[in-house]
């Protein structure tokens, strides 16, 4: 499990594999920035499965870092961070009530100060606006919180807080997990239930995996008919692959809402769309500053990749 490539089967062959893909890279990142600095990472599509090389490979012990977490707390009126939380939060609705006195504000401004490349200088106006709060992933905590994947994010986000005190046995059984291809799952999951019963934690083994993230998967038949069609229930997915789904989205999903033209003028009804960026041969992802630069520095550049999207609503 100590090496410089890891591996990410395609399993549904959608963007969940994808998402599960960066959130296993941003680990591996985080864990080489915690043992000696900054080191590209390349994300490379292997057919059958993804592959994530390090140039610096993982050593001995560098799963003994300090309790990290990459994903903020999404706090609201129901969902408050665990005691003793020590991550970053995002106050929903305050965040959200900013952003609209921040709009409401804006579209009062002549047309001339709302174009593009307007600049206070010019329109003075504009800096009389109040302070527009941007968290780099915004639109991803708002659909988040909007698709209703706000109880399952917050579940994963506290099993993987629960986690602080075996962090290192968390680490080691998910570098284990991806150091060989096909993925052991069943493996990770039992390994998972002897940390657990170790140090009495509470949290359990499995999640529903949310539509937001896995958009081929949800409350239905989920196998052949022939294994028992009468079955009718949610798939059961191990919580710390959702997690890293999370992050992965983090990291690489651009959400937008979009409005088809209608045949005869106007538009179509407001639809939910996620895009992916799929990568097939890509270093030093990881370095864009937010999610939509990266996306649109992927789309623009010379890196080979394609883009995926999928509506997690209707799929």
């Amino acid at each position: 499990m100590y090496q410089s490539t890891y591996f990410v089967d395609k399993t549904t062959d959608t963007f969940a594999d994808t998402l599960l893909t960066y959130g296993v890279a941003g680990l591996l990142d985080k864990l080489l920035r915690d043992n000696g600095g900054a080191a590209t990472v390349r994300v490379r599509d292997a057919g059958g499965v993804f592959a994530i090389a390090l140039d610096r490979p993982i050593q001995t012990g560098f799963e003994n870092v300090d309790w990290l977490c990459d994903l903020p707390f999404i706090e609201t009126k129901k969902q408050k961070p665990p005691e003793k939380w020590s991550g970053t939060t995002v106050d929903y609705a305050a965040t959200k009530d900013k952003r609209a006195e921040y709009f409401a504000a804006r579209r009062q401004l002549p047309a001339e100060a709302r174009r593009p490349g307007a600049t206070p200088d010019e329109h003075p106006a504009l800096a009389a606006l109040p302070a527009l709060p941007r968290p780099d992933d915004w639109d991803i905590l708002a659909q988040i919180n909007q698709m209703q994947s706000i109880t399952a994010y917050t579940q994963v986000l506290e099993a993987w807080f629960e986690c602080r005190a075996c962090f290192p046995d968390l680490l080691r059984l998910l570098l284990r997990l991806f150091a060989t291809t096909p993925n052991d799952e069943a493996q990770a999951a039992a390994d998972w239930r002897v940390v657990a019963k170790k140090h009495k934690l509470k949290a359990t083994e499995t999640r529903t995996p949310v539509q937001v993230l896995n958009p081929a998967m949800g409350k239905g038949l989920n196998r052949a008919k022939a294994d028992g069609a009468t079955s009718l229930g949610n798939p059961d997915s191990f919580w710390a692959l959702e997690f890293l789904k999370f992050w992965g989205m983090r990291l690489a999903g651009v959400p937008r809402v979009v409005q088809s033209p209608q045949g005869g003028g106007g538009r179509g009804p407001r639809d939910r769309k996620t895009y992916v960026l799929h990568p097939v041969n890509w270093t030093s992802w990881l370095r864009c500053a937010t999610p939509t630069h990266f996306w649109i520095n992927g789309w623009r550049g010379n890196s080979p990749m394609r883009v995926g999207g999928r509506n997690p609503a209707t799929t």
